[in-house]
């Protein structure tokens, strides 16, 4: 039954449209020819696009033994902060989208006059570049800023400002955060190298005092052993305190970090305490000397890191000077009022039709709803009088 009744409205949509097949014709027609005509006179916009990679981590100190695997999670100490790969990218766009690059870009080309901002608002200015810039995370793991411009060359010209401007700000805040993180290693290690010479008098006292020069073998291993714990201890603790003042408490890597030390605390509980005096110095030593191993490179590296001022982004894809404009769409414009011409006009000569077949089936209901038509004409023309 529905089949019978959709292939009847079927057959009434074709009936009406050969019967009126003029009026659908000529609506499509003029429909094409005028948003032909509108897109022509439509502004192209160009667009421009540059590619950046993420930074791959490096450590500047190699060679260090027992602590390079440790020291390769501070460097360029980013990872103290929880950022590396896509998160960086993410951290680039916080900085793309912020205020002061956006000020720089529209200062740096005059967008004022570009955007016809007779005003001079910074603000407007900034919410329409807003609209023409694109900052998008690749599945690839790259970043890519796109630029929409009139003008192809100003575009490419902008998408690579974008990269100086974020470049520069980015080693701002680099320098910023390696000045910090420096300063709060610089402190701990001074305590460690005063603990340290502290450790080195009492030994050397007690060796003095009895004769005690030469430890046995197996004892020097444990020692040795327990006191890279407590220097394992000591570098995580330090690394726990910068994390806690950039990260939030449900960062993963942060609550990551605090289990490990509540590891190595167990362990460390577990540790028998020495019986003889002279091991417990020659512990306290050990320890504290393990610690400078483990501080000493990090803090070289916070200080190389405090001073240098090379490029920061991995430039994949420069911008290039586009040829073709990438908006107005012209041609997906023209079909989408072709089409809603077709449905539009097809739909008119379906209703015409109806209300036509009104006369034989229901003489009531059709003179209605012309003397509602006609009470509509009568609203228009007078509202057209008062206007």
């Amino acid at each position: 039954m529905e089949n019978a009744e959709r292939s009847n409205i079927l057959i009434d949509v074709l009936h009406a449209v050969a019967k009126h097949r003029k009026f659908v014709l000529l609506t499509v027609v003029i429909t094409t020819v005028l948003s032909i005509a509108v897109v022509l006179v439509l502004p192209r916009w160009y667009a421009a696009s540059t590619v950046i990679l993420p930074p791959q981590p490096s450590w500047l100190l190699p060679g260090m033994g027992e602590v390079s695997t440790l020291a390769r999670q501070f460097s360029s100490l980013r990872g103290l902060a929880g950022v590396s790969g896509e998160g960086e990218l993410y951290r680039y766009i916080a900085i793309l989208q912020s205020r002061p690059t956006l000020e720089r870009i529209v200062r740096g080309f005059n967008l004022f006059k570009e955007y016809d901002i007779k005003n001079g608002s910074m603000e407007e200015a900034i919410d329409v570049l807003r609209g023409n810039v694109e900052f998008l995370v690749n599945e690839e793991g790259t970043l890519t800023i796109r630029v929409f411009d009139r003008d192809p060359r100003q575009a490419a010209a902008m998408a690579d400002s974008f990269v100086t401007v974020l470049n520069e700000l980015n080693i701002a805040l680099n320098t910023r955060q390696a000045l910090s993180n420096r300063e709060f290693i610089e402190k701990r290690l001074d305590q460690n190298r005063a603990e340290l010479r502290a450790s080195e008098d009492s030994l050397k006292v007690f060796q003095q005092k009895h004769g005690v020069v030469i430890i046995p073998e197996k004892v020097a291993s444990s020692v040795s052993g327990i006191a890279e714990l407590y220097a394992l201890k000591a570098t995580k603790e330090l690394q726990l305190a910068i994390m806690e003042r950039s990260l939030g408490e449900g960062n993963v890597l942060l609550q990551t970090t605090k289990m490990e030390l509540d590891e190595l605390n167990r362990q460390l509980k577990n540790v028998p305490d020495l019986e003889v005096e002279y091991f417990r110095r020659y512990r306290d030593y050990a320890v504290q000397q393990k610690i400078f191993e483990m501080l000493a490179p990090l803090y070289e590296q916070a200080k190389i890191e405090e001073q240098r001022n090379t490029p920061t982004l991995l430039v994949l894809e420069r911008a290039s000077v586009p040829e073709r404009p990438a908006r107005p769409q012209r041609k997906v414009i023209v079909l989408v009022f072709v089409l809603l011409a077709v449905m539009v006009s097809i739909s008119v000569a379906y209703a015409i039709e109806r209300v036509e077949s009104l006369k034989t089936s229901d003489p009531s209901k059709y003179a209605y709803m012309r003397q509602l038509s006609d009470d509509l004409k009568s609203i228009f023309r007078f509202r057209h009088r008062l206007s």
